[in-house]
């Protein structure tokens, strides 16, 4: 998991050169939309004159157009997953649900904390939800396996778990929810799926498939 798409919003520019940097610095390979240095196309909407006239179907027509959609769908399939950078727009939003859809990683991240009233529904797809660039960085160094594989685990405390294992169980076991819970909720709910497996006695030196694996 060493290549990530950055998708976000032009007004985000700074944010995501910012982001990009960090994430360079603890050894990920980054695409940043914003930077040309590295032989990317940039586009920006300003460079297009008349954009007033032009609907969704006669936008597309420009040659300029069609080579920005080219560049960014390159940069989305080379990608292992993509950072919803929020806030963002519309294609910040088809981008990340396209890599969804082709199988990729999905974080949603609002730097700092998510204001309230902003959420939708079908960030449901998403594989973390976090404001903590901390647990996103050691989120996506974990190695993927095949979907289904289940990790032979030293349980330990379950308080002292990472939140991405924590998680991980919670989504291969189908929790509702599990994606925006606080760690002691995260610790609740799979410490109820270990009893219903019968994997847990006292919570301590025991081990179990839970599937807290990527």
């Amino acid at each position: 998991m060493n290549k990530i798409y950055i998708a976000s919003s032009w007004k985000n520019a700074e944010q995501v050169q910012t982001l990009a940097a960090q994430l360079r610095e603890v050894g990920f390979q980054v695409d940043d939309f914003t930077d040309d240095s590295r032989g990317r196309f940039v586009f920006h909407y300003s460079e297009f004159a008349g954009l007033e006239e032009l609907d969704a179907i006669s936008f597309l027509q420009h040659d300029q157009a069609r080579r920005a959609f080219n560049e960014d769908k390159k940069w989305l399939d080379w990608a292992d997953a993509v950072v919803l950078l929020l806030p963002a727009g519309r294609s910040a939003h088809l981008e990340a649900g396209y890599a969804k859809g082709c199988g990729k990683r999905l974080v949603i991240y609002q730097p700092g904390r998510f204001p309230t009233g902003e959420f939708d529904v079908m960030y449901g797809f998403a594989d973390l939800i976090t404001a903590s660039f901390a647990d996103m960085v050691a989120f996506l160094a974990e190695p993927r396996k095949p979907e289904g594989s289940p990790v032979i685990i030293d349980m330990g405390k379950l308080e002292d778990w990472p939140i991405t294992h924590l998680r991980r169980a919670c989504q291969k076991n189908k929790v509702k929810g599990y994606s925006t819970m606080s760690r002691s909720e995260l610790v609740q709910e799979v410490r109820n799926i270990l009893n219903s497996k019968g994997g847990v006695s006292n919570g301590t030196d025991h081990q179990d498939e839970v599937g807290s694996g990527a």
